[in-house]
């Protein structure tokens, strides 16, 4: 049995290839991962920032159950602030194991295939801009660091 830091190894490593060749499916490891380690609730599976606007996040539901997302969010703050104004609210239903996509609107054609939801407001990130994932107000992922 592989330990919790060689898993996350593991995640950390596919996850990043998988961004490097634009795939937004979430890699057989990572639903393993998800399994044995009983995921509680969403989380950001991957992160694109390219050049112009090839921006997208995507969500995981892990948990397996079926997500209400009307209790989530996700926020852009803004050159690392603490607080910010710029919030996409989410709605619908994620399935177990099933992925959401956030890309820009102006994305390329093959990011914009892949998207569920296209924004321009929250999804306008650079690398000193922080996203945090919120339900019910309380942050539950993110990446970077506010503040």
């Amino acid at each position: 049995m592989k330990s919790k830091k060689m898993k996350r190894q593991l995640l950390s490593a596919t996850v990043a290839s998988s961004m490097a060749l634009g795939l937004f499916a979430p890699p057989l490891s990572q639903q393993v991962f998800a399994a044995e380690e009983g995921f509680k609730d969403l989380i950001i599976s991957e992160y694109i920032e390219g050049s112009s606007y090839n921006k997208a996040i995507e969500l995981y539901n892990g948990t397996g159950e079926a997500i209400d997302l009307s209790n989530y969010s996700l926020e852009l703050h803004s050159n690392g602030a603490e607080t910010t104004d710029k919030v996409l609210a989410l709605s619908g239903t994620l399935e177990a194991g099933e992925v959401l996509v956030i890309a820009h609107k102006d994305a390329g054609a093959e990011i914009l295939a892949q998207a569920d939801i296209e924004d321009s407001y929250v999804i306008n990130f650079n690398g000193d801009d922080p996203i945090t994932l919120k339900k019910n107000d309380s942050i539950i992922d993110s990446i970077g660091q506010t503040g």
